[in-house]
């Protein structure tokens, strides 16, 4: 065993009696006669458990229990009473003492005190070396992160390149050799599918980026970011026919502007995709009471079921023919951003044909002095 105990009584008998039934026991025992020499022999040994008597010359009982709990939150403290004295006995629980046991000390009493305090140590040392594991496991594991996010990034790297030029490839193929009518939906399909790798690709690096790092939420010039992201969505915009309803001004949030761009480029990518036909999407926003802004655009396609609507935002589902993966992953992505930013996201859909799905997100509320800060 050889755990230490501190006994601290002035009474040399019981030091000399309680100490040898500990030693038999197998404890290595120190004994004091006084607070003073337990306290020294505290902070040298730091035994275990401690048992010292209440009424004692200063400091008794009480004072060393609340000395000793100042060095050490969690130390076993047991503290000897009168016998039969249970308003005393009451005080000592009432203290912080771990347990009591009365004057004379009985052996059954004290086994049982034993008992109770080891089986407290027993749990600390598991307590402990569960917490060892945990915190070697959380090293471990950020360790992992850190050479897979180094990974993803050679990888990503070294998958654009060939893409890239497979896409360039085809450009020059379609306007030196014109393509029949029959194979023209091929050189668009092969095209259409790369530029939706390289975008699975962009999505997941970002993806990377926002889990690592931190961002300053910045006042946000949401109607520069829309029509940036038209920019981007031109060619889809073009090939879908889309039509977009925007409102006359935005209400002032806060957010960071390059992923806030990416948030609207996922939900209307989305919404022109897998919306209406031709797609005619609205966008909108309302200042809510709770200090956020709730942004949103709603489609016209054919809406989402309950079923599909719970497992929208979440990229380790098993792959559904009805949810490409890059959908998927992009909403998972504007997930984390507005999570990250301090915000929700979330779709509403009744799951008829043409009423579409409203897919909404929401960001912190700007005051004035946050954009007068910035124009200064």
């Amino acid at each position: 065993m050889n755990e230490k105990v501190l006994i601290v009584d002035d009474d040399e008998r019981i030091l000399q009696t309680f100490g040898r039934h500990l030693r038999l026991k197998g404890y290595t025992v120190l004994t004091a006669a006084n607070g003073s020499e337990a306290l020294a022999l505290f902070s040298q040994a730091q035994p275990e458990v401690v048992f010292a008597d209440v009424r004692m010359p200063p400091p008794d009982g009480f004072a060393l229990l609340q000395t000793i709990r100042a060095q050490k939150e969690d130390a076993e403290v047991i503290l000897i009473t009168g016998h039969g004295d249970m308003e005393l006995a009451v005080n000592a629980l009432r203290a912080g003492a771990s347990d009591f046991i009365p004057k004379p000390i009985e052996p059954n009493e004290l086994e049982t005190a034993l008992y109770r305090v080891q089986e407290r140590l027993r749990l600390k040392r598991e307590l402990h070396a569960a917490q060892e594991a945990l915190f070697q496991y959380a090293a471990d594991l950020e360790m992992r992160n850190v050479d897979l996010d180094a990974f993803n990034t050679a990888v990503a790297h070294d998958l654009k390149q060939p893409l890239n030029l497979m896409i360039t490839y085809l450009d020059n193929l379609q306007q030196h050799y014109p393509p029949t009518e029959e194979t023209q939906k091929y050189w668009h399909a092969l095209a259409r599918n790369g530029r939706k790798m390289l975008l699975i690709i962009d999505e997941l690096q970002l993806f990377s980026q926002v889990r690592e790092n931190e961002v300053e939420l910045q006042p946000l010039d949401m109607a520069r970011i829309v029509a940036e992201v038209q920019q981007r969505l031109a060619h889809l915009i073009t090939q879908y026919d889309a039509k977009l309803s925007l409102p006359t001004a935005w209400p002032k949030a806060l957010g960071h502007t390059p992923w806030v761009e990416e948030v609207w480029a996922n939900y209307l990518s989305n919404a022109i995709e897998y919306g209406g036909r031709p797609p005619r999407l609205q966008l909108g926003a309302t200042a809510r009471s709770d200090g956020m802004v709730r942004f949103w655009v709603h489609d016209n396609g054919p809406g989402l079921t309950a079923e599909e609507q719970a497992l929208l935002f979440m990229p380790s589902q098993p792959p559904d023919a009805t949810q490409p993966a890059d959908r998927r992953v992009g909403l998972s992505i504007v997930q984390r951003i507005v999570e990250k930013l301090g915000g929700q996201v979330w779709v509403e859909s009744e799951g008829r044909p043409g009423n579409g799905s409203t897919f909404s997100f929401t960001l912190k509320r700007a005051s004035d002095t946050d954009f007068d800060s910035v124009n200064v």
